[in-house]
C-alpha cells in the first residue's frame, strides 16, 4: 500500500512541475536576430530601430553573421577622436516595459575589435585603443560592455545630434534609467573603470559602490566572441533602485556583483525601453531577453520564486 502512496506522490509531483512550466507565460521579450535574412548596416528585425550621430566620424548600428549563420546585432560609435557615441543608439521600439515583478534584462556582449567578424570596427590608428588614446595611456578596451539596457521612453527620438554635434549629445546616455557605462583608461586607479548607474547618479563620481568588480572587466576583456560572450542580466527593483549580475558560463551561474542598491537606488521611474551603445569600435549584442517573475523563459525558474506544492493520496 505504501508503493502505491509513494507512487502516485511521485506522479502528482511530475505532474505539479509540468503544469508550473505549461502556466509559465513566455518572456515579455525575446530577441535573437535570427530573423534578419541578409544582415548589414542598418538592417535590422521588425520592432527594432536605431539613432546615429553622423556628425562626428563614422558611426554604424546593423546586423552581422558572426560565423555559421549566427546573426548578431552590432553598434559602432563615431570614430572621431574625441567624439562621444552615446547618441548612437539600437533599441527595441515595439513597446516599453514596466518596472514591476523584478523587471530585468539578460544579453550577451563581446567586443567588435578583436573578434572576427568582418568590417572596420575602429578608425584607422585607433584600433583597440578606441577614441581615448590621445588622453594617456589607454585602457585595452575603450568601448561601453553594454551601454544599456533601461532607458527612459522617447530616448530615440532625442538621439540624433545636429551639424554642431552639440544639441542633444548625450541624451541617450542620461536618459538610462540602468545602464552599463564605461569611462577608460582612469589614471589614478590604473585601469578602465565600468560602472552599473543610473541617470541620476553623478556622472563623474567614480562611486566605489557602482565600479563593476575586476572579474567583470577581465571576463569583459576576454569577450571577443559568442563563445567567450559575456552574459550581463541587469536588474530592477520596483519601485526603485536595481542590480547586476554577469556569467561567462552561459547563464548556468551567475557573479553577483558589488553594484547593488536595490530598494535604495535613486531612480523611480516606471515604464522603461530597451537600448544598446557603445563608445568607439563596436560591441556584438545578442540574445536579448525581458523578463519579469510572471513572464520568465521555462529553461530555467525566476530566482527567489515561491513555488507552492500540493500532494494527494
Amino acid at each position: 500500500m505504501r508503493d502505491i502512496i509513494n507512487s502516485k506522490t511521485v506522479i502528482y509531483m511530475f505532474l505539479g512541475i509540468f503544469l508550473l512550466n505549461v502556466a509559465a507565460a513566455a518572456p515579455l521579450m525575446q530577441e535573437d536576430f535570427q530573423s534578419v535574412t541578409n544582415p548589414g548596416s542598418e538592417v535590422l528585425p521588425a520592432g527594432w530601430d536605431y539613432n546615429i550621430e553622423r556628425d562626428m566620424g563614422v558611426a554604424d548600428v546593423g546586423t552581422v553573421d558572426v560565423g555559421d549563420g549566427d546573426i548578431a546585432a552590432y553598434t559602432r560609435g563615431p570614430s572621431a577622436p574625441g567624439a562621444s557615441d552615446h547618441i548612437t543608439l539600437l533599441g527595441y521600439k515595439a513597446g516599453t516595459f514596466t518596472r514591476a515583478n523584478n523587471l530585468r534584462c539578460t544579453f550577451v556582449v563581446y567586443n567588435g575589435i578583436g573578434s572576427d567578424v568582418p568590417g572596420s570596427w575602429a578608425a584607422a590608428g585607433e584600433g583597440i585603443e578606441g577614441s581615448w588614446a590621445d588622453q594617456g595611456p589607454p585602457s585595452p578596451n575603450n568601448i561601453m560592455p553594454g551601454g544599456g539596457p533601461f532607458h527612459l521612453p522617447g530616448v530615440m527620438a532625442m538621439a540624433q545630434a545636429d551639424e554642431t554635434g552639440l544639441n542633444n549629445s548625450g541624451t541617450g546616455l542620461f536618459h538610462s534609467v540602468r545602464i552599463v557605462r564605461h569611462w577608460g583608461f582612469i589614471p589614478e586607479i590604473t585601469f578602465e573603470q565600468v560602472e552599473y548607474a543610473s541617470r541620476c547618479d553623478d556622472w563623474n563620481a567614480r562611486t566605489p559602490a557602482n565600479l563593476l568588480s575586476n572579474g567583470f572587466h577581465e571576463a569583459f576583456r576576454n569577450a571577443v566572441s559568442k563563445q567567450t560572450g559575456l552574459w550581463i542580466r541587469c536588474w530592477l527593483d520596483a519601485p526603485q533602485g536595481g542590480k547586476l549580475e554577469w556569467s561567462t558560463a552561459g547563464r548556468q551561474t551567475w557573479n553577483n556583483d558589488a553594484a547593488d542598491n536595490s530598494g535604495t537606488g535613486c531612480d523611480t521611474d516606471t515604464e522603461v525601453e530597451i537600448n544598446f551603445s557603445t563608445y568607439a569600435g563596436a560591441i556584438i549584442i545578442d540574445d536579448v531577453m525581458v523578463e519579469d517573475d510572471n513572464n520568465y523563459d521555462t529553461w530555467t525558474a525566476p530566482p527567489n520564486e515561491v513555488r507552492n506544492w500540493s500532494v494527494y493520496n
